[in-house]
């Protein structure tokens, strides 16, 4: 089962007015699959102005999470470096 089965669970019972769905995936993924996640989202969740999904590489995350200053550990970030090799 994929994460977004229990995403879209948790947000219709607690009767969110607004959520993203995000998917975090490899660049090599995302290439690879050429938009068809997205589209089968947009065939199964009724995504409009208030439901969204996303789709994240790793690189551009991890590039984010840096800039925020606040992770210290070095274990976390070579696991992160790991991630992405």
């Amino acid at each position: 089962m994929r994460m977004w089965v229990p995403g879209c669970l948790v947000a219709e019972r607690m009767s969110l007015k607004e959520f993203t769905l995000i998917n975090l995936l490899p660049k090599e993924m995302l290439k690879k699959e050429k938009g068809e996640v997205s589209k089968d989202m947009s065939e199964c969740l009724q995504l409009d102005n208030t439901h969204h999904f996303k789709q994240i590489i790793w690189e551009d995350f991890l590039s984010e999470i840096r800039k925020w200053n606040v992770i210290s550990d070095v274990k976390f970030w070579d696991y992160l470096k790991r991630k992405l090799q």
